[in-house]
């Protein structure tokens, strides 16, 4: 069996493993290997993560550095994904009034 040509290198610590978690599942998101191995201590006991330096967000420590930038500055919504979304909310607001409601959300007669 052969060693990676990398290690497990620690980018961020939180006091919360909710918030390790998000920012765990930003990173996966742009394809970057992530993991807290620390998560559950913080559902234990806050002590247990405060002594143990908080709760560690690691990756491959060569996707170290793209890491830690994605984390500083998160990507903006594409503006044309936006756009998408509106109008697909306009479209299922506009079916529920076509269906019989008035605009007070009252069934119409």
């Amino acid at each position: 069996m052969s060693t990676p040509d990398y290690s497990w290198v620690t980018i961020a610590r939180f006091f919360s493993p909710n918030e390790a978690l998000f920012f765990k599942n930003i990173l996966e998101g742009h394809d970057i290997p992530a993991f807290v191995p620390n998560e559950y201590m913080g559902h234990l006991d806050i002590r247990l993560v405060r002594a143990e330096g908080g709760v560690q967000l690691k990756v491959p420590s060569d996707r170290a550095d793209e890491a830690r930038a994605l984390l500083e500055a998160p990507p903006e919504l594409d503006a044309e994904y936006d756009e998408d979304l509106d109008e697909e909310y306009d479209e299922d607001f506009n079916e529920e009034d076509d269906e019989g409601l008035d605009g007070e959300g009252n069934e119409g007669g």
